[in-house]
């Protein structure tokens, strides 16, 4: 068992970097905002098989293009929520700009990065910054190292294609921000779904599975997996994150729970502050309602990681340690209770699992008995997650099980 597959920089360690005048890496900006993401993203490339391509690049470029959305819209109040809607709207069209320059025939990018769209937008989003991490974020993809990264895709075998699926995800993300933005915190089920469709869904069927299509033939046949599993997929991990996230998000002024879901008679605000035993109950009901929600996607979630040829074990270490996370998360917020999650209790809403042992446990079982054991472990983790914990003690004594090297 390793203690880590590969150099993990910290954020403390990325701002000093920042702060003494260093260029910083697109790798650098995926580590200094994504604890969930850069492990897997990082499994890409160390645990692929041996046929398969490394697209470690292509998910680090459309996750960082993707940050810088997200930004935007947890920008605090003192960027007004028109404000946001027009960086969202200029950072989509310039994405879009940088897919069209063909890098055969075009002069390259740099009059786009150099411009006044991303010059005016980074310093929006500079001045406006909610912490050092996110400042350093948006300080330094203005620098235009990310849009230089998917620039330099076009150049590869169906690199056009490629940069197509991604800016057709950051054009859906951009329109579920703008539309929450310009209509208000979310009243139903229903706008909650289509938020997290077009957010996290699309991303699955409109990207990923796009990559893995353009990338990964397997003895030359071209895979296409399933598009509606990869949208509950993302929809199960946007579920996860919003849930956690609640009293952040509260104070930031973003509500995702449905008014729907809340009795008539008590506010959000009661809700989320309030002493009484209906503020109380709203918060039990109304959690669980969304964690629900969350949970009708695991079993499709777990279906599409067991779809993925076993060749590609890259790619299923890249979608086991989500999955595991969210799940193990989930699992804690219940055992937490909803007044600590409400509170937003560190205990609460961050896994209490060592994140280690997942990426560990993911890396090497992709590998066993040529990714046979990965399907065998989806079938026995889908009836009883509580039985694999990830903890130290926990892990150590059930990983022999199915870890048989390393």
């Amino acid at each position: 068992m390793v203690n880590s597959l590969f150099p993990w920089p910290r954020p403390y360690e990325i701002i000093q970097k920042s702060q003494r005048g260093e260029t910083l890496t697109s790798d650098d900006l995926l580590a200094v905002k994504s604890v969930s993401f850069y492990s897997p993203i990082k499994l890409l490339g160390i645990s692929r098989g041996k046929n398969e391509s490394d697209k470690e690049i292509h998910v680090r470029t459309t996750y960082n293009l993707l940050r810088e959305l997200d930004e935007s819209e947890d920008a605090p109040d003192t960027l007004s929520n028109n404000d946001k809607v027009w960086v969202i709207n200029r950072l989509s069209y310039l994405i879009g700009e940088v897919v069209r320059r063909d890098p055969a025939h075009s002069g390259g990018i740099e009059d786009l990065i150099n411009g006044e769209d991303l010059q005016s937008v980074t310093k929006k989003l500079v001045d406006n910054a909610i912490d050092d991490k996110a400042r350093v974020f948006v300080e330094h993809f203005g620098k235009g190292i990310v849009l230089r990264d998917l620039y330099e895709i076009g150049k590869e075998p169906k690199g056009r294609e490629i940069r197509e699926s991604i800016d057709y995800c950051v054009k859906s993300m951009a329109d579920g921000m703008t539309r929450f933005l310009e209509r208000g915190p979310i009243q139903t089920k229903e706008q909650l779904h289509d938020y997290c469709f077009h957010v996290a869904g699309r991303i699955g069927s409109g990207f990923l599975n796009r990559l893995i299509e353009y990338k990964d033939p397997v003895k030359g046949k071209i895979i296409r997996l399933n598009d509606n599993l990869a949208q509950k997929f993302g929809e199960y991990l946007q579920l996860t994150n919003i849930s956690k996230n609640i009293r952040t998000d509260f104070k930031e002024n973003r509500r995702f729970f449905p008014r729907e879901f809340i009795p008539k008679e008590v506010s959000y605000e009661y809700m989320m502050d309030g002493k009484g035993v209906d503020a109380e109950s709203a918060r039990q009901k109304v959690l669980n309602d969304v964690l629900l929600l969350a949970e009708n996607n695991f079993d499709s979630s777990v279906e599409y990681i067991k779809s993925i040829p076993q060749s590609l074990s890259g790619y299923r270490a890249f979608c086991a340690v989500p999955l595991i996370m969210a799940n193990r998360t989930i699992q804690n917020m219940r055992n937490a209770g909803a007044e600590k999650v409400y509170r937003g209790e560190d205990i609460a809403i961050k896994m209490q699992d060592n994140i280690m042992n997942i990426i560990d446990f993911a890396h090497y079982i992709v590998k066993q008995e040529n990714g046979k054991s990965l399907d065998k472990f989806m079938e026995e983790y889908i009836k009883n997650p509580n039985k694999y914990i990830f903890t130290d003690n926990e892990y150590t004594s059930w990983r022999p099980n199915w870890v048989k090297t390393a």
